[in-house]
């Protein structure tokens, strides 16, 4: 018995630390889970905020067009962002004459450098396509042109397209873009993507 007791004294403070030990382990892993949740519950709300500001920057501007006279300018502007767009999302990745390159010269002559930076990444031109990618516009592009006082029109533009990469099944989405265009040159001096939209 003397044994049994011996070994009781020594075992039962160590069951018991280790018990503590544990609690504590399991205790830490759920508040480290918690506070991974709650990472991604903000991230969530933020993104979720994102795109309910983008659909009612949309609403407002929209109706500022409903009511906007239709001027002249605008007829440029259309045009020129139909054929910019265009250049953009319409290509076949394995064709040479729709390379990125090709596609930054065709749409230089609706855009200045600085609005080519918006659609197109700098080093996008040296680096070959590792999969066959399939791009092209839905529809034209919409434009929501808005109130300027100044000579520079500034408009939305939205932008629906699909994607195919690699033989998959085409992916549809639509973006949102603020742009300036200056008439006179009859070329984008700005464009700036407002990110990704839902369209009902």
């Amino acid at each position: 018995m003397g044994n049994y007791d011996f070994i009781s004294k020594i075992l039962c403070p160590v069951l018991l630390v280790i018990l503590v030990l544990g609690g504590f382990w399991v205790v830490s892993e759920r508040q480290e889970q918690g506070r991974e949740i709650q990472r991604y519950q903000q991230e969530l709300a933020k993104q979720k905020e994102t795109l309910v500001e983008n659909e009612q920057r949309l609403e407002k501007f929209s109706k500022q067009t409903e009511t906007a006279p239709k001027e002249t300018n605008n007829e440029g502007l259309i045009t020129a962002t139909s054929q910019l767009f265009s250049a953009v999302f319409d290509y076949h990745s394995d064709r040479e004459k729709e390379s990125v390159k090709a596609r930054k010269e065709q749409a230089s002559a609706y855009a200045n450098q600085q609005a080519l930076n918006g659609l197109f990444p700098k080093d996008a031109e040296t680096i070959p396509p590792s999969v066959t990618t399939v791009s092209r516009l839905e529809r034209e592009p919409e434009v929501y042109v808005m109130a300027s006082e100044k000579q520079e029109i500034k408009a939305l533009v939205m932008v629906e397209y699909s994607v195919t990469i690699a033989g998959s099944n085409a992916q549809k989405g639509t973006f949102m873009y603020k742009v300036s265009f200056d008439p006179t040159a009859k070329q984008f001096t700005s464009v700036k993507n407002l990110g990704e939209i839902h369209v009902p």
